[in-house]
């Protein structure tokens, strides 16, 4: 009794596809795809010539002197190519200035956070801690004020 190609086992097929020059990755891909094993074993790969030298991101940025991650997610947020490579990284600028005015940069971070312009965040002085308890101080009062009046109008 003759066994017909769908009958042979894969193993039979693959040992064919390697005589033939065709990768075991290439021959189960193209069995996931659907191939026969015949054609998966015998069909000839596609020349893959030399790949185009092209100038990755990765290489872009680091020339650029940004982390490839910075860059990467600056085109995520729909920044172009041009303006992720040329801008500056905004930690370091935002550190340096930091630096520049004498304040720590994690105010200033936490300040831009929190919505202040980065020009507001560096030129605003730090306040002490008795120049904030006043200040939560007043807001505190005008709460209780406007709760009352806001009573006194139902």
């Amino acid at each position: 009794m003759k066994l017909t190609a769908h009958e042979l086992p894969t193993s039979y097929w693959r040992k064919v596809a390697e005589r033939n020059g065709i990768n075991r990755y290439t021959f189960r891909h193209r069995i996931l795809k659907g191939w026969s094993p015949n054609a998966a074993a015998t069909t000839p790969p596609k020349p893959c010539g030399p790949r185009p030298v092209s100038d990755s991101i990765t290489q872009q940025a680091k020339r650029a002197g940004l982390s490839p991650s910075t860059v990467f997610w600056r085109l995520k947020k729909g920044w172009s190519l041009e303006e992720a490579l040329a801008s500056p990284k905004e930690r370091q600028s935002i550190a340096s200035r930091a630096r520049q005015y004498g304040m720590n940069e994690k105010t200033v971070a936490a300040r831009i956070r929190y919505g202040w312009s980065l020009e507001d965040a560096l030129k605003t002085p730090v306040m002490s801690r008795s120049e904030a308890a006043q200040v939560a101080g007043k807001a505190s009062i005008q709460a209780k004020r406007t709760k009352r009046q806001q009573r006194e109008a139902a």
